[in-house]
């Protein structure tokens, strides 16, 4: 593909379409891609192959331009994922923009940064939920050292922050300071365009479903637990969709599986179109997320009409007022457990007023089109 003399926005981003397997930060800069695709020229710099991966994408060229619906795509392989590289691609591109996904990836967050540093672009960057405190205590020290090495050499100091609510630019000028310029711009779902019809529900059972990676911030151990102790009274069982990111933390989470009458399908990582076939079937999404920024499998959920149980460390709050399910604190198991129970026990009917008008409630509270709007004016 002979790539145009210059764009409107240049991102940067680890994974991409046709990947899936790292779950939201794919569908956020998807449905970004295509909301501002049909009115600006868009370009993506990417990973060749997705996550957790050793292997490149069939089907597709590395280290050339390529058409990938709404954009142009320059699938990076290892062996070209240098700082020169990243420098070149700048300056060929000649962007008005840079939109950088994410902080602490050296290829794709941080060399960027300093190739913007000697042009006169915009520079964006979209911490996605980075600097929670919850993602902060992830391998802390590291990123705590990298932060004030960023701040001393002023790596932040000319560019702008998208934050996905207020709380995420909470958070960031708590870290990076409060004279950031921070825009607050919500994440745009994945639209289910059918009306979604509840799962048969026997009385005494549940049927439930998580998709997140399995990963200590997904907090899968204390989801299995809270289940397993549901199951002891009533028949339970849970999917799991989603890629094995740390090992030990599966055997763990196996572990508490197999340790009681809970049953459990492990089904591993799956595009989106085949999981929206799946939520017809299932009675409930349980996500007890330790961190969230926006919590895409969440709201995708909710769109389908499934009631949603999570902590109150992601943006989904007050759930229990609007009628889509529940958030709880994380300190106790019991709040957990008895709205499992207290679900199970419940028959068709009585789970259909449940679930009843969530996906349009949902939809209303996203307001999609202002967010469009909002989205075009920022980048315009």
């Amino acid at each position: 593909m002979k790539f145009p003399d210059s764009a409107d926005i240049l991102i940067f981003t680890d994974w991409y379409l046709p990947g899936y397997k790292a779950g939201g930060p794919v569908v956020s800069i998807a449905n970004m891609v295509k909301a501002l695709g049909p009115h600006m020229q868009i370009t993506v710099v990417c990973r060749d192959r997705d996550y957790l991966d050793s292997a490149p994408f069939r089907d597709i060229e590395s280290d050339v331009w390529q058409p990938h619906g709404d954009a142009a795509v320059y699938y990076l392989s290892p062996g070209r994922s240098s700082y020169a590289t990243i420098a070149g691609l700048v300056r060929s591109v000649n962007p008005k923009v840079i939109y950088i996904n994410g902080l602490f990836s050296k290829v794709f967050s941080i060399f960027p940064l300093f190739a913007a540093r000697r042009g006169d672009e915009r520079v964006i960057v979209a911490p996605r939920g980075m600097l929670a405190p919850g993602a902060l205590g992830i391998k802390p020290v590291r990123k705590r050292i990298f932060l004030i090495f960023a701040k001393m050499i002023g790596l932040y100091r000319r560019i702008e922050l998208h934050a996905t609510h207020d709380h995420e630019a909470g958070h960031i000028r708590k870290i990076l300071g409060s004279r950031v310029p921070v825009k607050v711009l919500p994440n745009l779902p994945s639209l289910w365009e059918n009306e979604p019809k509840p799962a048969v529900k026997p009385a005494g059972e549940l049927r439930v479903l998580t998709v997140a990676r399995v990963a200590r911030e997904k907090n899968l151990h204390f989801a299995l637990e809270c289940l397993v102790k549901a199951a002891e009274t009533h028949r339970v069982s849970l999917t799991h969709i989603g890629p094995v990111y740390d090992e030990a933390y599966a055997a763990r989470c196996r572990e508490i599986a197999d340790g009681g009458n809970l049953k459990v399908e492990w089904l591993g990582p799956m595009p989106s179109a085949e999981i929206g076939r799946l939520y017809g079937k299932v009675h409930l999404f349980f996500l007890p997320s330790l961190s969230e920024n926006f919590g895409h499998a969440i709201a995708e959920a909710l769109l389908h009409g499934i009631p949603v149980l999570t902590s109150d460390q992601t943006p989904w709050r007050k759930m229990q007022s609007r009628g889509w399910g529940a958030d709880f604190p994380l300190g106790r198991y019991e709040p957990y457990v008895h709205y499992i129970c207290d679900l199970a026990d419940k028959n068709s009917d009585e789970y259909r007023v449940v679930v009843e008008g969530i996906s349009k409630d949902v939809r209303d509270h996203l307001a999609l089109r202002e967010t469009i709007e909002g989205y075009n004016a920022y980048f315009a």
